[in-house]
């Protein structure tokens, strides 16, 4: 997930869901969760059809052909945080500097193969209402774009406004903010499509949440007709790259299976994986729920004895989310979640991103948090599903506990990598 302040909406997913739910309730009482907004939907594009197996008589087509080619690019990634978003760099020449040279080669060595870099709009449009670019952040993403390539590594362009933003909002409500939005996709891909057309990958928008504006059905229409809008946008600069687009609420899995499937093959769909989130986001602060932000060292694989002994260690009375977690979860739910996304590839003929997964890291034992990393990582990729790990060094990362220049190698064995040849970022 794009790094959230504290004010952002909660991400609940899988078997803990149920048992959140009146801190979630309580938590939009308290102003966050905006009214239901109920809005007229336009007309779906007709770049929108209801399969994508673009087949005929058997032989995959030429857009299926250049999206598995691509694909192969998104194998194994990391999100850098910070560079090109996020609150910490107050200036654009500081962003200019945030990752070094030097890491990026410790990346490739590493053996990752592309970096998903979540932009937010406001560095490179000074003016929605008149269109208007700034000229200094549009130079910093060419150069950061540049710099990725030229270490042989791919790189998502994925639009991943800061929390609170009102671009969600503006989308879900507002035809012109999606012509605004198109306009500066239509920017973005001319730019950047002929660079590489098989390691630049365009992501329409990071973990949009229409849920929290519109009631389901119109969230999820209204999405379908927004990535109708974009995509053919970026397809008629960029007609060999392919193109990532996700669901309508955060990203889950389930709502990526119910995005209305586009007529176009090279697209690779994509989902965030944190369940459960006790686990994964124990400890952190921007969840909303404070039970979860005072959690440490949860045990990973749950069983009766390390769940009895963590709770002997609680200061405060267990959670019943804890309970929960400690009777009900098993990995064999990972495994489950993930052939059920790949059996919904397969039928569809895609292929699927798990764009975001990860443990929270300071807070969580090391041995507990490489155990969750590698299921979910052999999980995704028994299921044909392609990962990228959230994120580099900026909380969920790959660094060693309390560090930001010693990379952890427990972690990167869980991930099927191994630590380069410079174990520290001098």
């Amino acid at each position: 997930m794009t790094k959230r302040p504290h004010f952002s909406k909660p991400v609940i997913t899988g078997l803990l869901a149920l048992s959140l739910v009146p801190a979630i309730g309580a938590y939009c009482q308290s102003g966050y969760c905006q009214s239901k907004v109920t809005i007229n939907q336009p007309a779906a594009t007709k770049s929108v059809a209801m399969k994508a197996t673009g087949q005929k008589n058997g032989q995959p087509s030429k857009a299926e052909k250049l999206r598995d080619r691509n694909f192969a690019n998104l194998k194994k990634g990391i999100g850098m945080y910070g560079w090109m978003n996020g609150y910490k760099v107050n200036s654009l020449e500081e962003r200019r500097n945030f990752y070094t040279n030097e890491e990026l080669r410790n990346l490739k060595e590493i053996g990752f193969t592309h970096i998903r870099l979540p932009i937010t709009p406001y560095i490179l449009v000074g003016n929605w209402e008149s269109r208007q670019i700034n000229p200094q952040g549009i130079e910093l993403l060419d150069q950061a774009i540049q710099r990725i390539l030229d270490h042989k590594l791919a790189v998502v362009v994925e639009m991943a406004p800061d929390e609170p933003s009102p671009l969600a909002k503006n989308l879900a409500t507002s035809d012109q903010a999606v012509e605004n939005f198109a306009w500066l996709w239509d920017l973005l891909s001319k730019r950047y499509a002929k660079l590489d057309t098989e390691r630049v990958f365009f992501e329409v928008l990071n973990e949009p949440h229409f849920d929290a504006y519109l009631k389901p059905e119109q969230a999820k229409s209204r999405w379908d007709y927004v990535v109708g809008k974009i995509v053919p946008v970026i397809r008629k600069n960029a007609p060999d790259n392919t193109i990532i687009v996700t669901g309508y609420d955060w990203s889950y899995a389930s709502s990526m299976k119910k995005v209305k499937l586009l007529d176009d093959q090279n697209i690779v769909y994509t989902f965030h994986y944190y369940d459960p989130m006790v686990f994964t986001h124990q400890g952190t602060s921007w969840i909303q729920v404070p039970d979860v932000g005072k959690l440490k060292n949860m045990p990973y694989p749950p069983t009766a004895e390390n769940c009895a002994a963590f709770k002997q260690g609680m200061v405060t009375k267990t959670p019943d989310f804890v309970d929960r977690y400690c009777e009900s979860f098993k990995p064999d739910a990972i495994t489950k979640q993930m052939d059920s996304i790949g059996d919904w590839a397969q039928k569809n003929n895609l292929k699927v991103y798990m764009g975001e997964f990860g443990v929270h890291k300071n807070p969580s034992l090391p041995q507990a948090r490489a155990a969750y990393i590698e299921d979910v990582r052999q999980a995704a990729e028994k299921n044909g599903i392609a990962w990228s790990m959230w994120d580099y060094k900026q909380g969920f990362d790959i660094m060693k506990p309390h560090s930001a220049t010693e990379y952890d190698p427990m972690v990167l064995n869980a991930l099927g990598l191994k630590p380069p040849k410079e174990v520290s970022i001098k």
